[in-house]
């Protein structure tokens, strides 16, 4: 980040800084005698927002993830992780109260023509404790605009409110994919299963986006019984959903799910290959070794890399004989993995291919081969 960049995110975070939270356990106060108090509450609100619908929007977008989950326009996956806050950001949100004048602000900005100003009263109402927050974000759940609806799925999603499974599971439902994409997004951050069916049913959305978000949404609730919407999702015609569901089978680890993630090995995109090579290693079965075997074979160092990755979770030894093989393979990142595995796996057989591995070129291959030696008893 250059460091006009780092100045003007500060200068968001230090408006968000200056929000007037009250004090956790603290009872709202009662509408203001005193209208100063609250005419200043609403300015640094209206502040805050009029900074964000001004920036450029990188800018924005770095001042949102300092208030965790990015929200994306659909064109990349981003949106649906956790991003690592902005130095500095500790403390600019909170589960904490409202003052009520800040409450209504931050209600209002739900409703924002700016996407920016949106996602950060979203953000803000569902890092908050305050059950006023909860039932403003349930309410614009059932707002007349989809932006709004959109925004409010944010903020419960943000919330992790329990009790907002039947209004989000509902919203899987509404006329705009962006609001039904939200939805499944906020009922991954719920965990809770019983939201499975209804986002096995999303899985089947027109919208490839909504598909996209409830695949992830099913890995993060880890609970077997979707594994076979994933499976059916491996299949879709739309890559970025393939490459979703290929991720959350590994987040969820169920055998069931070896076979579709072993053909999804043959898939024509090294993204996707790739993906479900990582997830069979998080399975840990070792049914896969022999198709992750042929997998060191790929055209894409990537893929073949994190074959050989796969194979140091499964620790099976019917992959020594191609692991020894990937030891010699051109890219140095796959020979330094594949004396990983080898050591992870501590077969005698491997033993000479490894001493001849503490005189390769690469320096980070013969320390992990040296280390793969030690590793043996």
């Amino acid at each position: 980040m250059t460091l006009i960049a780092r100045s003007l995110v500060g200068l968001a975070l230090t408006a968000l800084t200056a929000l007037p939270f009250l004090p956790e356990k603290t009872s709202p106060p009662p509408p203001a005698a005193a209208p100063t108090g609250a005419r200043t509450d609403t300015l640094r609100a209206d502040r805050l927002l009029a900074l964000l619908r001004a920036a450029d929007p990188t800018i924005c977008e770095l001042a949102i993830q300092s208030l965790g989950n990015g929200w994306g326009d659909g064109s990349r996956i981003s949106w649906l992780h956790d991003r690592a806050p902005v130095p500095g950001a500790e403390g600019v949100h909170g589960r904490r109260v409202f003052a009520e004048e800040e409450l209504r602000a931050l209600t209002a900005g739900l409703s924002d023509a700016n996407p920016c100003a949106r996602r950060a009263a979203a953000r803000l109402l569902g890092h908050s404790k305050d059950p006023r927050a909860r039932t403003a974000l349930r309410d614009a759940l059932r707002a007349s605009d989809a932006r709004t609806r959109e925004a409010a799925a944010l903020g419960l999603g943000t919330m992790e409110d329990e009790g907002s499974l039947q209004p989000l599971t509902r919203a899987l439902g509404d006329r705009e994919g962006p609001v039904r994409r939200m939805s499944a997004w906020a009922l991954g951050r719920l965990e809770d299963p019983a939201a499975i069916d209804p986002l096995a049913r999303a899985l089947r959305d027109d919208d490839a986006a909504v598909r996209e978000a409830a695949a992830w949404a099913l890995g993060a609730i880890e609970d077997p019984r979707g594994v076979p919407p994933l499976l059916a999702g491996l299949r879709d015609g739309n890559l970025r959903v393939r490459v979703m569901s290929a991720h959350a089978l590994g987040d969820i680890e169920s055998g069931a799910a070896v076979d579709g993630l072993v053909g999804a090995l043959r898939d024509s995109d090294a993204g996707m290959r790739r993906t479900a090579a990582h997830a069979l290693g998080q399975i840990e079965d070792p049914r896969a070794a022999g198709p992750l075997a042929a997998a060191l074979r790929d055209a894409d160092r990537e893929v073949r890399k994190t074959a050989a990755w796969a194979l140091s979770q499964t620790e099976d030894p019917a992959a020594v004989p191609g692991l020894m093989t990937a030891l010699r393979d051109e890219d140095p990142e796959v020979r330094r993995m594949a004396a990983h595995a080898l050591g992870e796996i501590g077969d005698p057989r491997a033993v000479e291919a490894l001493v001849a591995a503490l005189r390769d070129t690469d320096p980070e291959v013969r320390r992990e081969a040296a280390r793969a030696l030690g590793n043996r008893d």
